[in-house]
């Protein structure tokens, strides 16, 4: 009792279930990855909350000890604090919405920048917000103002 004989028909199934596994195989692969892109990318959109909730709690200081260690070191609290001032939506925001997050690998290390938008009665806002991940932790590394 032998195998059957190997067809034209039989090797045209044979291919065509390979090709759809392989698909198959693509398709999860890229699902898994876009969820785990999703997952890793959800502290730096936090950390960007989070420091857009202490300006809004008119808690600056705090805010500017939650930026990377390079931007403490270009950036004063005095000078932080007059740009801040200078930008009356970002303590006084009754909306904000954040979107279009972008991550990328630079200077061996991972970063994100984050466009938010801030309104309030009288003002509205458009920034980017560079982020770093340092010591284990996403840092707010740069503001991008009009």
């Amino acid at each position: 009792m032998g195998l059957p004989p190997v067809t034209r028909t039989s090797k045209v199934v044979l291919v065509s279930v390979l090709a759809a596994s392989g698909l198959v195989v693509l398709a999860c692969g890229g699902l898994g990855s876009l969820a785990f892109t999703v997952a890793r990318d959800l502290p730096a959109a936090a950390s960007s909350d989070a420091f857009l909730d202490q300006l809004g709690r008119g808690e600056v200081q705090a805010a500017y000890q939650s930026t990377s260690l390079a931007f403490r070191s270009m950036t004063t609290p005095e000078q932080f604090r007059a740009v801040i001032d200078r930008y009356p939506a970002l303590t006084k925001a009754t909306t904000r919405t954040s979107q279009e997050m972008r991550m990328y690998a630079a200077n061996g290390g991972s970063q994100a920048t984050i466009q938010s938008y801030l309104a309030n009665a009288n003002n509205t806002l458009s920034l980017s917000i560079s982020l770093l991940s340092e010591r284990g932790r996403w840092a707010v590394h740069g503001l991008n103002l009009p």
